[in-house]
């Protein structure tokens, strides 16, 4: 019976065919409007402004068949495939008219499914206008049978409604597809093939080249990953080296602290900040004498205002400190920017220092500049993620039962140019 049902679907052509196409996909700005347009006007403005091919629209019907009845999609290259799904077909269209049409659950008579429900409905057509001899394609595309028989009439059906009246539709059709049973191959499959194998190549192609740019990203996303650690172990290795120099420097503070800084000819600059310190230093030294001497004097008359006078001393030498170690650390400036001898070797290991914290500092800028490289990579690719997507679910929504599919999409080899 599937054979058959699928024989008569592809026997269909020029206006036949165009009419079911139109009545199945009666569309909601018709059905949802106060017709002024009667249904006669619609179907027939509707039909002479299809201009696809005769097997497009073949495909198009069988599709929004699967679609109405919520088959699962097969693939349609396999020719078995296609009586298959025409046996869900059948089967789905059965069910429902058995659970809309009482009349037909009220038949005890019913010893063959399928002739019984022919001999059925071909009766209760019959009713409807009894001069017909043969239900026909344009008897059941006629206005005064879908009045009566899908209800088509003035009262606006509901969005949900529309796929009841498909399928009352689908129920009416298969009576005039199913009379004269033959079961023999149809060659016209073959061109019906030919149209699913575009439909499903496009959609192939896409996920084929989604699975590409999917490696891609892949790929990228990997180095990303492994360069944002590089960067991280980078800012480790300079926090250490910083921390390392300032250790050196202030060990250098210390030794220039306590050598004969007058002996020391290093520059002007280091001149004037000697100058300074040496200043700062004979300040601190008087303050701590000052100091002394009020310690001792509040031992003796513990007044108020003496241990005052002490603590604002103490202010005092903690902030002339701040400025002897400013112009200290100046001085370890000068000295390392000039070549007088001093302390060699605690000079040789700021020097290297100061060397591979450049060069970290040059390797992480190189870094962070191929980070935003990846970065604007994987931006890119990810918009082309979400459009190819985006045109799989439009043809998805347009060629019903494509993502039932599974592709198997071969991963290309990277060919071996090495020499054997």
């Amino acid at each position: 019976m599937e054979r058959h049902f699928i024989n008569q679907l592809l026997g269909l052509q020029g206006r036949e065919l165009r009419m079911i196409y139109t009545l199945l996909f009666l569309d909601n700005s018709y059905l949802l409007k106060d017709k002024k347009v009667s249904l006669h006007t619609y179907i027939e403005k509707k039909v002479s402004e299809l201009s696809k091919s005769d097997v497009m629209l073949q495909m198009d019907i069988f599709l929004e068949i699967t679609r109405i009845f919520k088959l699962k999609g097969l693939d349609y290259q396999i020719e078995e495939n296609i009586y298959q799904q025409a046996k869900h077909i059948l089967q789905s269209i059965y069910n429902f008219a058995w659970k809309d049409d009482k009349s037909l659950r009220s038949r005890t008579d019913l010893t063959k499914r399928w002739d019984g429900y022919l001999q059925h409905y071909t009766t209760v057509f019959k009713r409807m206008k009894p001069e017909t001899e043969t239900i026909t394609i344009e008897f059941i595309s006629s206005n005064h049978f879908l009045q009566k028989h899908l209800q088509l009439n003035n009262v606006i059906p509901s969005l949900f409604s529309k796929r009841i009246i498909q399928k009352r539709f689908l129920m009416a059709l298969v009576v005039p597809l199913l009379q004269q049973y033959e079961d023999k191959r149809n060659t016209a499959i073959d061109s019906f093939i030919q149209e699913w194998q575009k439909r499903f190549g496009e959609y192939k192609s896409l996920a084929e080249q989604l699975h590409e740019i999917e490696i891609e990203r892949s790929g990228v996303l990997h180095d990303f990953e492994e360069n944002e650690a590089i960067i991280s172990e980078i800012n480790k290795q300079i926090a250490r080296t910083k921390k390392q120099l300032e250790l050196e420097k202030k060990t250098l503070a210390s030794l220039l602290k306590f050598a004969e800084l007058e002996d020391l000819d290093v520059n002007s600059s280091f001149d004037l900040n000697k100058k300074e310190y040496l200043s700062i230093r004979t300040k601190i030294s008087k303050l701590y004498r000052m100091k002394q001497a009020l310690s001792t004097k509040n031992k003796l008359f513990h007044k108020v205002g003496s241990v005052l006078t002490n603590m604002s001393v103490a202010i005092q030498i903690q902030a002339e400190e701040k400025k002897a170690n400013y112009y200290l650390e100046e001085m370890v400036e000068d000295l390392l920017s000039s070549k007088i001898v001093f302390k060699e070797t605690e000079q040789q290991r700021i020097t290297d220092l100061e060397k591979k914290l450049v060069d970290l500092n040059k390797w992480q800028a190189q870094h962070r500049k191929y980070q935003e490289m990846l970065q604007k990579e994987l931006a890119q690719l990810r918009s082309s993620v979400i459009s190819i997507r985006k045109d799989m679910k439009l043809l998805e929504d347009v060629h019903y039962g494509l993502k039932d599919l599974q592709l198997i999409i071969e991963t290309p080899l990277l060919e071996d140019t090495s020499e054997e």
